[in-house]
């Protein structure tokens, strides 16, 4: 929690790849499905912090998985 009301993250595709820094604003711990895995919809950005710009997700919503075929 950064800011007492964002939530920061690293976030890693489902088949791997890069991690990402992601950003959910007024968001808490406590708003997250029970989950290592979640859907995200976000917007890329860039985080410009003392003088360092880096690739960021701005998340929009936090959505949980979606369940496997053949799973109720």
């Amino acid at each position: 929690v950064v800011g007492g009301a964002h939530l920061k993250m690293v976030v890693r595709p489902t088949g791997g790849g890069e991690a990402l820094d992601a950003i959910a604003f007024g968001r808490l711990p406590e708003h997250l499905p029970k989950t290592n895995v979640v859907r995200l919809l976000y917007r890329l950005d860039v985080n410009h912090f003392r003088g360092h710009e880096n690739p960021q997700l701005i998340v929009e919503r936090i959505l949980p998985p979606v369940p496997e075929q053949g799973l109720v």
